[in-house]
């Protein structure tokens, strides 16, 4: 926490903190990911449950990172001023990961919890597969934040990009079963949701990694 840092605080201070946050956000992201699948699927609510705090742990984390931001900026050193739009940024991706992992976890631990019928296998092959996608994505999501190895973003948005269309596909195989009355309605809703909410989590992991790189720019720990 940079508010436990020394009265000044430095840019590396700002970048080191965010490295490390960032890092240990996107292992929360395939933690939470792999077991909301694995719980859903296997319809363990004692594994959703678990999964549903860590989610909502995050969350209260970032929460109170963003609130504490006033703190940290007034107390940025000259040389650091210009890394607060980004360390912001930072914190506002963080932000909004953790409310995907909340939308993401907690109707899946709701569905099983309320005896729901379970998903179906055509569901299970897809979630499974895309528990994959997204771990593969935070592995060179995280090598790239630790490397400082940014030049390799244009392959992370391809793979970004990759995973989405594969959604799209998952979206649309669903709606052709629900049209066949294959599939239920309450399964169907959670499977759409899973699947939208997922999107919007790919697209806020893409950006805090942009955020890294630009604040990694800021401080001198890249340069293109």
């Amino acid at each position: 926490q940079l508010s436990e840092f020394a009265e000044s605080v430095s840019v590396i201070d700002i970048h080191t903190e965010c490295k490390s946050s960032a890092s240990d956000s996107f292992h929360l992201i395939a933690d939470v990911f792999s077991g909301m699948v694995d719980g859903l699927v296997s319809e363990k609510r004692k594994e959703l449950s678990h999964t549903f705090k860590k989610a909502k742990s995050y969350n209260k984390k970032v929460k109170h990172a963003k609130g504490d931001i006033k703190n940290v900026i007034q107390r940025l050193d000259d040389e650091a001023l210009n890394s607060a739009q980004y360390y912001t940024l930072v914190l506002d991706y963080m932000r909004e990961i953790g409310h995907n992992l909340m939308f993401i976890t907690e109707p899946s631990l709701e569905h099983v919890e309320n005896n729901h019928k379970p998903i179906g296998p055509k569901q299970t092959e897809h979630l499974n597969a895309l528990s994959k996608d997204i771990e593969s994505f935070v592995n060179a999501a995280v090598q790239i934040i630790t490397e400082s190895s940014y030049q390799r973003v244009p392959d992370l948005l391809k793979q970004s990009e990759d995973i989405l269309n594969n959604m799209d596909d998952y979206t649309m195989a669903q709606i052709k079963r629900l049209k066949k009355n294959k599939s239920g309605a309450k399964n169907t809703k959670l499977f759409l949701d899973v699947l939208a909410e997922t999107k919007s989590l790919i697209f806020n992991m893409v950006n805090l990694t942009k955020s890294m790189r630009d604040l990694s720019r800021i401080g001198g720990m890249y340069y293109e």
